[in-house]
């Protein structure tokens, strides 16, 4: 078995419905658990968006308070918790209820307690929303333009970055990750003020895949308010793009 790909073992585990964790093989999450049961395996190989598990880990590091927008299975939200203060609690902020079911779960059998999961969706509104239920549970989004919007949806509440950090105290000792599968600008709009005032390090994920402009509003707002951005060399998939920006 030690010579079959990590890939295929994955996959055939989830085939049988097989509902176990792995210990993540290297990298920055090496020894953490992970479940089988999602199916990219560069999260279990620890290879999953190494520049960016780099960041964070500098980031925190310095006592910054990680906001993970669009937390997913809690990837980044246990790489926060693992190299951060242990007296600053992270947020990790994911609307799909089976993610966020397992992120509570990658929090609870690694023992993490320092994480305070929200389930809503950030955006440029406070209230509630249709959220497609495609079954990838990568690449859902409530923006009803994307190819991966699906005519199967569930409710889920939202709120604005602003609303979040008047609640809950964010400032600049903050370091936002935004990856929210086309909604992007909407976060940054929803924003303005805490990013304004505060002026926090973070990383945008961008999706002109889904939403074919998407990437050029967002780098003309982060400019408009100061923002200065480059390029993260992490993500390989068209209309996709990464960047870590700065106020400058």
């Amino acid at each position: 078995m030690a010579n079959i790909p990590l890939k295929i073992i994955l996959k055939s585990l989830r085939t049988l419905g097989v509902n176990s964790l792995f210990k993540i093989r290297k990298g920055v999450l090496k020894g953490q658990k992970w479940s089988v049961s999602i199916p990219d395996s560069r999260y279990i190989a620890g290879e999953y968006e190494e520049a960016l598990s780099e960041l964070v880990v500098d980031q925190v590091s310095k006592s910054k308070r990680f906001i993970d927008i669009g937390a997913n299975a809690g990837y980044f939200s246990l790489v926060a918790a693992k190299y951060g203060q242990k007296d600053v609690e992270h947020l990790a902020i994911e609307p799909f209820p089976e993610n966020v079911d397992l992120l509570n779960k990658h929090l609870s059998v690694n023992n993490i307690k320092d994480v305070n999961v929200k389930e809503m969706a950030i955006s440029d509104q406070n209230g509630e929303i249709e959220f497609s239920d495609s079954g990838n549970l990568a690449a859902n989004t409530y923006k009803t333009e994307s190819s991966v919007f699906s005519n199967k949806v569930i409710k889920v509440k939202t709120m604005t970055l602003d609303q979040l950090a008047e609640e809950n105290q964010l400032n600049e000792s903050c370091f936002l990750k935004i990856d929210v599968e086309g909604a992007e600008y909407d976060v940054l709009k929803g924003g303005k003020i805490y990013l304004s005032q505060f002026k926090p390090d973070l990383v945008l994920a961008t999706h002109d895949n889904h939403v074919k402009g998407v990437k050029v509003d967002c780098l003309n707002f982060l400019s408009e308010i100061g923002y200065k951005c480059s390029t993260l060399a992490d993500v390989k998939i068209d209309g996709q793009e990464d960047f870590f920006c700065k106020y400058e």
